[in-house]
């Protein structure tokens, strides 16, 4: 289930998630890499414990997730971000850690489930 601050993220970001596809990917890296609020931060709240184990790890889980979400909210490039992330995932057996551009990796799973079926649709309104 998406939260209400999750759907906010996502529908803040569509608007600029569309200026950003066409951007190479390097360029992408470097602005992100450059200019994200995470990305000088050094600090291990990026790096929540893998898998929790018990309930206390669970908290600690979102605790390092709520953290990055914050971060995200602020970020001037948070889309960016977010497209970088979709295009890594998007290579066979290539998962990215965290939260990136707001989103945790089930978010994005299901945010490129999402665009996959509205492209099949397109195509197939287009055909007939």
């Amino acid at each position: 289930m998406v939260t209400p601050n999750v759907r906010h993220m996502i529908e803040a970001g569509a608007g600029a998630a569309a200026q950003v596809i066409a951007l190479p990917t390097r360029v992408l890296s470097h602005r992100t890499g450059v200019v994200g609020l995470c990305s000088d931060s050094g600090s291990d709240r990026w790096f929540p414990p893998e898998p929790p184990i018990d309930p206390a790890d669970g908290r600690a889980r979102q605790g390092y997730e709520q953290y990055a979400r914050a971060v995200c909210l602020g970020c001037p490039v948070m889309a960016e971000c977010r497209e970088l992330a979709l295009r890594i995932e998007s290579q066979p057996g290539i998962q990215a850690h965290g939260i990136w551009g707001g989103l945790a990796p089930w978010e994005r799973d299901r945010l490129r489930r999402r665009g996959s079926r509205a492209a099949t649709r397109r195509a197939a309104a287009v055909a007939s």
